[in-house]
């Protein structure tokens, strides 16, 4: 087919795509049967710093697609575009493409829960399909142009109103007033990476921040300094360091806006980290484009903190917060936290999705994250380029949760309640992301800080449990214990009564005990007395120390001669140190009393011993001590978690 109106070759990829728009003339062509008919001009779209263009392929819940149209939307904050796209199985839906945010969706037959815009107020909520939604965006849009193949033409070129709504599983409905019935749209938020894009309008590496020929050098028409364009098409603002002047960074001849952000230039003097300086996320580089000075007052007390703008000409942009050294870097939240469960129309809800915020907790992926504070913020200086125009004096009320080391805020405006999920970047995680710069310890403690103390006690439960488990082993095996069995002593000692005594006396050689420490000893005794019973005692003690022990020897008595041989156990002996074994005894025959029977002169007694040592005894109490001992560390984490929450929780609105 050929365009009526210059005669180019034209084609339909889709055979649900009646309409087209020739690439040579800008003619919108209506298809009817076989012919084409014209239907008038139409403008170019703007340049919009996008990377898709009429052409490019990609994937989508494993089915490939291709752009084959585009709608050009202008709002508040630049552009939007809606990309048609053609499946491989012939049906069609829409890319929704803004400022780095990307967001497939298909028409739903019936639209008629959404017919009445006055309901969708920010922050309601709604059912739908067996499913609750929040409604967080309203915008004013204009249709500002279209190219390719559309299955429409938007006949409507007054403003008109686009409502997002959102729910818990990142999915999201488009309510679209541009006609006189509204049209709705379900689809789901995609990361860029997930798309596998190709055939983009430049092959860039989307590691990369920005390809040098996509930033535009400009001047301040106001101080003449140099400055550079770095999101074309997407930046709104630029604001200058050296006069302060704020001009429309999408106008090409950069005009003023009238407003001067008074001390601009000392934000950016005093910046941590400097405008133009690059880093590398998990997602590809980033560039720093700007900076924002916020400040907010509690119970009298202001509070100041800087965020810095990150921009990826594909990923888009990321906020890195600094406060007191402290830095979060925050990304766009898709998926919308959770509140408590309910029920409603007779469909039960787990948990619902968070409408407009409140002190509360909430619950991120099914993690609690707890209500920090409430604060309403305010603009109060900035510099670079930025994709809103933001004025100083902006305002926005900014609820604040955290689960450290995350934190998840909204900030609730006059038009849509934007949720943002950061994560706590310590000062290493700093140096790597920005190898050329320094930065200083941080000050205080910052609401999604780490705590050390937490960090501290679970690297020693490990170990502890080890340690005791080990201990619990090693008395239970003995395997550290003394083995028994060793003959310290051993020989025959005369008792010798002399007179009239009623028991006779006599000492073994003296003796040392190996090792250190102290042991326990077997003593064994026997004697060669026939018929006769021995009675008394052994007594050992050191001649280096205050060590005694005594232990009664039996060998049978006077009432039954049925053994001749006894061992008694002596406790703790000391060893290394000189031994010397004391008997005493007194004998005699069967059924006497126990009195030395002989001659009143002298008496003898020969006693064989043997001095052995016993294993070590397996003592628990040890484990007892070992027990209490281990708490000190663990008492000193607890402690100390204690102190820095107490810090952490001080700064909140429950300080």
């Amino acid at each position: 087919m050929n365009c009526p109106s210059c005669g180019a070759g034209i084609g339909f990829k889709s055979e649900r795509a009646p309409y087209t728009v020739c690439s040579s003339c800008q003619t919108m062509v209506v298809r009817k049967d076989l012919n084409v008919e014209a239907l008038g001009k139409v403008a170019e779209c703007q340049p919009d710093g996008s990377p898709i263009e009429i052409g490019t392929q990609g994937s989508f819940n494993g089915k490939a697609f291709q752009v084959i149209g585009r709608i050009q939307l202008a709002y508040e904050a630049g552009f939007w575009n809606e990309w048609h796209l053609l499946f491989s199985d012939n049906s069609s839906g829409w890319l929704g493409e803004a400022l780095g945010q990307y967001f497939v969706s298909f028409a739903e037959a019936d639209p008629s829960a959404f017919a009445d815009f006055r309901q969708l107020e920010l922050g309601r909520e709604f059912d739908y399909e067996k499913d609750l939604w929040v409604v967080l965006d309203r915008k004013t849009v204009r249709l500002n142009s279209f190219e390719g193949e559309l299955p429409y033409v938007i006949s409507n070129h007054d403003p008109f109103l686009t409502v997002d709504l959102r729910n818990t599983k990142g999915e999201g409905l488009t309510v679209d007033f541009s006609d006189a019935e509204a049209s709705l749209y379900r689809g789901r938020w995609v990361p860029f990476a997930e798309l596998k894009l190709a055939g983009l309008k430049r092959e860039a590496d989307p590691m990369i921040a920005v390809p040098a020929s996509e930033t535009v050098a400009v001047k301040c028409p106001s101080c003449g300094a140099p400055h550079e364009i770095t999101a074309p098409g997407r930046s709104q603002l630029l604001v200058c360091q050296f006069c302060d002047s704020s001009l429309d960074a999408s106008s090409p001849e950069l005009n003023q806006l009238g407003i001067v952000m008074e001390r601009a230039g000392e934000i950016a003097k005093w910046a941590k980290i400097p405008i133009g300086t690059t880093c590398q996320l998990f997602d590809g580089q980033y560039r720093v484009i700007g900076m924002v000075q916020s400040i907010t007052e509690s119970y009298g007390v202001t509070y100041r903190w800087k965020d810095y703008l990150l921009y990826n000409h594909l990923t888009g942009y990321r906020w890195l917060n600094e406060n007191n050294g402290h830095y979060i870097l925050f990304e766009q939240l898709y998926a919308l936290p959770e509140s408590s469960s309910t029920k409603r129309r007779g469909f039960s809800f787990k948990h619902r999705p968070v409408g407009m915020p409140g002190p509360s907790y909430i619950l991120v992926d099914g993690q609690k994250n707890l209500h920090f504070s409430t604060a309403e913020v305010t603009v109060e200086k900035v510099v670079g380029e930025f994709y809103w125009r933001v004025t100083a004096g902006e305002t926005a009320v900014v609820y604040d949760f955290i689960d450290p080391p995350t934190m998840v805020s909204a900030a609730v405006g006059q038009h849509d309640i934007p949720w943002t999920a950061g994560r706590y970047l310590e000062k290493e995680e700093m140096a790597k992301l920005f190898p050329s710069l320094e930065f200083e310890a941080p000050r205080g403690v910052a609401p999604c800080q780490p705590n050390p103390y937490l960090k501290a006690r679970k690297a020693m439960s490990l170990p502890l449990w080890v340690a005791f488990f080990l201990s619990v082993f090693i008395i239970a095996s003995g395997i550290f214990l003394p083995d028994g069995g060793e003959v310290a002593s051993k020989g025959t000692v005369q008792v010798v009564q002399k007179g009239k005594a009623t028991m006779g006396s006599g000492s073994a050689k003296d003796f040392e005990l190996k090792g250190k420490g102290s042991r326990d000893v077997a003593v064994t005794v026997s004697s060669n007395q026939k018929d006769h019973w021995v009675k008394g005692q052994v007594e050992l003690k050191s001649k280096q120390s205050r060590y005694r022990k005594q232990s009664q020897i039996i060998l049978a008595d006077y009432k039954n001669n049925s053994a001749n041989r006894t061992t008694t156990v002596l406790r703790g002996v000391p060893a290394g140190e000189k031994l010397n074994l004391d008997f005493s005894a007194s004998t005699g025959p069967p059924s006497a009393p126990p009195l030395i029977v002989g001659p009143p002169d002298t008496v003898e007694v020969a006693l064989d011993y043997e001095v052995k040592t016993l294993p070590g005894k397996r003592s628990w109490a040890g484990l007892f001590y070992f027990l209490l001992l281990i708490q000190f560390p663990l008492w000193w984490a607890r402690a100390g978690r204690n102190r820095f929450e107490k810090k952490r929780w001080y700064e909140s609105d429950y300080g």
